[in-house]
């Protein structure tokens, strides 16, 4: 009951003054990263995952490790890596959070080396070099709607989930055993029918973390190759 409350509140109170504050470039403090986020490109101050995500990269131990973000929006996750001392390619297939991420490296310039961050336009894998790295962090667009212009490149995922057919599709050619693949989902997303599209690939979601913040619960799942015993 209490949940439901909060989420109406939400809805119908915050998310207008959000959307209106949202209309403008604004910064974002996260630690020691200073954010440019252009109009459009998911917040990490008003969605909840990707805080949650990027309180899990700061804790794993990235010195020298190769990092592959193929859904970057505002940046926060790939240069929180990069802060941890990994090499990063991070991209995406909106050009906003593309110039979001360009725009937060000078801003940066104290704590950050560019030559450890390479950002680029992709569609999921398809620009990235064709290498192995030694891990994946994805927060990914999941509602399963279709993608009608370029405001819902970060919400949805197709109405079949195409998204997530490429997604596993792609990684299955990227990731090695080495490879430690992360993904945050919420619980407002269809998990199943994404773990039977992981399925079709080989792959199986396996969850590692989760927290309640607000009304919503959040995961954080490895993504792991089956095994055939």
């Amino acid at each position: 009951m209490i949940d439901n409350v909060k989420r109406a509140i939400a809805r119908f109170l915050v998310k207008p003054w959000v959307i209106r504050y949202l209309r403008k470039p604004r910064q974002f403090k996260f630690h020691e990263l200073q954010l440019h986020i252009e109009p459009g490109v998911f917040h990490p101050k008003y969605f909840f995952s990707s805080l949650f995500f990027a309180e899990f990269v700061r804790e794993q131990n990235l010195k020298s490790k190769s990092v592959c973000e193929p859904c970057c929006g505002s940046g926060i996750i790939g240069l929180t890596a990069a802060l941890q001392g990994a090499e990063v390619i991070c991209g995406d297939i909106d050009p906003r959070a593309v110039r979001s991420v360009q725009q937060s490296m000078p801003l940066n310039a104290n704590v950050l080396d560019e030559n450890n961050v390479w950002i680029l336009q992709s569609d999921i894998f398809e620009q990235f070099p064709h290498k192995t790295y030694d891990y994946i962090f994805v927060n990914p667009p999941y509602f399963f709607k279709p993608v009608e212009n370029e405001a819902q490149l970060a919400w949805n995922a197709g109405n079949e989930g195409e998204f997530f057919v490429r997604f596993f599709n792609g990684l299955g050619k990227i990731a090695s055993p080495i490879t430690k693949t992360y993904m945050v989902l919420a619980d407002n997303c269809e998990l199943d029918r994404i773990r039977v599209i992981a399925n079709q690939f080989g792959f199986l979601l396996k969850e590692h973390r989760r927290k309640k913040i607000q009304w919503e619960v959040n995961y954080i799942f490895e993504i792991v190759k089956q095994t055939h015993e």
